[in-house]
């Protein structure tokens, strides 16, 4: 009986070692999966932060008018815009290249920058490479002044990114 329970205890011996091995291995592979993963993470948050910040600002626009914020690009980069209507009315918004602005302020007919454009929105994101220059960031309240909020709380945020 005693070669029996000495048979029986090295098995669950050997057992109990594999299990803890198991787990050691677990414990080994999460903890450099975990650490991967949060490096990773970071690098990612890093570069959103990286570049150029050109405005971050409320934009308080009366119904039924327009504003142009100056928006100077010192480099080619990549252009990111984040507009919020906080409270008021839905807006449009383009930008106006360098060499159209003075066409704009001189009320005539003018282009704008494609794939920059949304008209009745209250969120508006949109990025795209830009060459350097000084543009125009037009937020437009087209509602009738009469049936609707009187002015609109607009958050504007431009960043440039991935320059060159």
């Amino acid at each position: 009986m005693s070669r029996e329970s000495s048979l029986l205890f090295r098995r669950s011996a050997g057992a109990a070692l594999h299990w803890v091995l198991v787990f050691l291995a677990f414990l080994v592979l999460s903890s450099f999966g975990t650490w991967a993963f949060l490096r990773v993470k970071a690098s990612q948050k890093q570069s959103e932060l990286r570049g150029l910040k050109l405005l971050e600002s409320v934009v308080y626009l009366p119904a039924a008018s327009f504003k142009t914020l100056d928006l100077l690009l010192p480099c080619t980069g990549t252009l990111s815009l984040d507009i919020m209507v906080k409270n008021g009315n839905d807006i449009s918004v383009f930008i106006v290249a360098p060499e159209e602005m003075a066409k704009m302020k001189a009320k005539q007919t003018f282009a704008h920058v494609g794939g920059f454009d949304a008209n009745q929105t209250k969120e508006y994101r949109r990025s795209g490479r830009m060459a350097p220059g000084k543009y125009g960031l037009v937020l437009m309240d087209r509602s009738a002044q009469a049936l609707s909020a009187s002015s609109s709380a607009i958050l504007v945020s431009a960043r440039l990114g991935e320059l060159h």
